[in-house]
């Protein structure tokens, strides 16, 4: 029983305490055989909810691998009065930029 507890408290703190200040970075090949003509950079689940400073600093990350285009993936923002801060801090991607929000709406930045 005491090691359950233990475990649950765990999982509460690094779901809640550290993943959401995590950033993860992975570069994956497609092709093995053929050097890459392009870099795309694809980020899922920063379930914005007004830290700006951490969205800002996701855009310089992403900036900094200069990708040719850039894909989100879901979960963008936690709640909809968080979208328009949210699409104003995404417009500092200095690629084209496409996404889902999740919950099937799509969105297409400029």
């Amino acid at each position: 029983m005491g090691l359950a507890a233990g475990s649950a408290s765990l999982l509460a703190v690094d779901a809640f305490c550290i993943e959401p200040s995590l950033i993860k970075t992975r570069f994956v090949a497609l092709s093995k055989n053929e050097p890459a003509t392009h870099r795309l950079v694809q980020f899922s689940d920063t379930h914005h909810k007004g830290d700006r400073a951490y969205l800002a600093s996701a855009v310089a990350q992403i900036n900094a691998l200069s990708p040719d285009f850039v894909c989100f993936t879901g979960d963008l923002i936690e709640h909809a009065d968080h979208l328009p801060e949210a699409l104003e801090v995404l417009k500092g991607i200095e690629a084209p930029l496409y996404g889902v929000c999740g919950h099937g709406r799509a969105l297409v930045a400029e």
